[in-house]
This record gives C-alpha cells, sequence and structure tokens, in this order.
C-alpha cells in the first residue's frame, strides 16, 4: 500500500521478481495504490521535511469537534468521548471515502460537517435512528413478518431495497480492494433513509402495523450504519451526539 507516485517503481519491481526462478503463474503482486494528502496550506513531504504527523491530525480533529459537539449539543453527557469518535471517524472517513487513487486534500470544515458526504454525517444519523429507537423501547422483531397483508409507501419501499444491498456492497468492495465502494453505499443510504423519515411518521404512525414495521426499518438501518461505519477501518458509531 504505497501512494501513486510509486507505481512506476512497482511496476518495474514486480517485471524484475518475474525473472527469478520462485515465480510462477499463481505468484501475485498487487501495488494498492492511494493518491498523495496534502492540506489546503501545501502539500505534504518527506524529503522537504513539511510531514505532518497523524498524531497532530487526530488531535486538531478532536479539538474542532469538541467545538461543534458543544455549539450544537451542550447538554450532551460525555462530550469528551464523543469528540474522541467525532473526530478520529472523520479523519479516517475522508481518506477511506475517496477513490484510493484520488489524491486527498484535507478541508476541516468539509470532513467534520453534519452535512454531506462525511463520518459526522452518517454518525448523527444513527444516532437520530438510537434516539427514536430508546424513545419506543423497541425490540428486535422479523422485519419479513410484518410486511404480511401490508402495502410498502414508496419510501418505506426505497429504504428496504437499499437496506437489502449492503451485502452486496461489500462484497463489491472487497473484491475491487476499494472501502470507497462501501462508504458511497452508506451515504447512499443515509440519504434514502432521511427521505423515508420526512415521508414516514414513525412514532406516531397511523396504525400499530405501520409503527412496528417503521421502527423495523430504522432498527434494521441503525446496524447496517453501525456494522458499515465499522468496516471502514473501526469508525465507531455513537449513540447520541
Amino acid at each position: 500500500v504505497v501512494d501513486v507516485a510509486q507505481k512506476l517503481h512497482f511496476e518495474q519491481a514486480f517485471a524484475s521478481a518475474k525473472k527469478f526462478d520462485w515465480y510462477t503463474n499463481k505468484t501475485k503482486f498487487i501495488h494498492l495504490i492511494f493518491g498523495r494528502m496534502s492540506f489546503k496550506d501545501g502539500k505534504m513531504s518527506t524529503r522537504k521535511g513539511n510531514v505532518i504527523e497523524l498524531e497532530e491530525v487526530l488531535i486538531e480533529a478532536l479539538e474542532r469537534s469538541k467545538q461543534i459537539i458543544e455549539e450544537k449539543n451542550p447538554d450532551l453527557e460525555n462530550k469528551e468521548e464523543v469528540a474522541r469518535i467525532v473526530g478520529t471517524g472523520a479523519v479516517k472517513y475522508s481518506i477511506l471515502s475517496q477513490a484510493p487513487e484520488t489524491d486527498l486534500v484535507f478541508d476541516w470544515d468539509k470532513i467534520l460537517s453534519f452535512e454531506g458526504n462525511s463520518a459526522p454525517y452518517l454518525q448523527y444519523s444513527h444516532a437520530r435512528a438510537a434516539s427514536i429507537l430508546r424513545k419506543a423501547d423497541f425490540k428486535e422483531s422479523d422485519l419479513s413478518e410484518l410486511l404480511t397483508d401490508y402495502n410498502l409507501d414508496p419510501a418505506e419501499a426505497r429504504v428496504i431495497r437499499k437496506l437489502a444491498l449492503f451485502v452486496e456492497a461489500v462484497s463489491f468492495a472487497a473484491a475491487m480492494r476499494k472501502p470507497n465502494i462501501i462508504a458511497t453505499y452508506l451515504y447512499d443510504l443515509a440519504q434514502t433513509y432521511s427521505s423515508f423519515y420526512a415521508n414516514c411518521s414513525v412514532l406516531n404512525a397511523e396504525n400499530e402495523q405501520a409503527k412496528q414495521i417503521r421502527l423495523a426499518i430504522v432498527m434494521t438501518f441503525a446496524q447496517v450504519m453501525k456494522k458499515g461505519l465499522n468496516l471502514l477501518s473501526g469508525i465507531e458509531a455513537p449513540e447520541e451526539m
């Protein structure tokens, strides 16, 4: 796993290795390329000495996360822990949500935004779902059984179809060695879920069957979002934000 600048070097190294006796057609050489990383004020270069260490990035992410949480939810318990989860998640996601070969420019406002394709946005969507489940004191149930003799609203149908694609998205990402495929799926899922939530009342559904089905959708969404984020280098999904 080395950046794109070393592409030619590895092509030459692999070509040379194939000339040795131990090489067989079953031997695989894989250079997983990732793009160059930089901040708005310039590139990072080990040769020039203008390197920013990961520890510095994570500390900065933590401090900025604290400020945002203090503004959005000053009464939140465990603010320090949530800030850590949001900050580290934002850094991880900003890298893994990009196509591996794409150059990455760190933009703090973008990666810590609670809107758009960012870890805080996905983490917040999970926290909102968890809040609904706590209010309803909902216990896990089989969504397929609940759907018997029920006419799905278009928004319900869309989010259920999107949830069903999770395993396929993970398998495809693994086959292509591109974690950004999972990130793209999660972002699309969060948007689809947001549309469902805006169009279909959950706690005040028109009848008990609709309420139970929608709560099951919310729970499945929370589970998939949590699993998906965890696959992206262990990004955590807080219960409250």
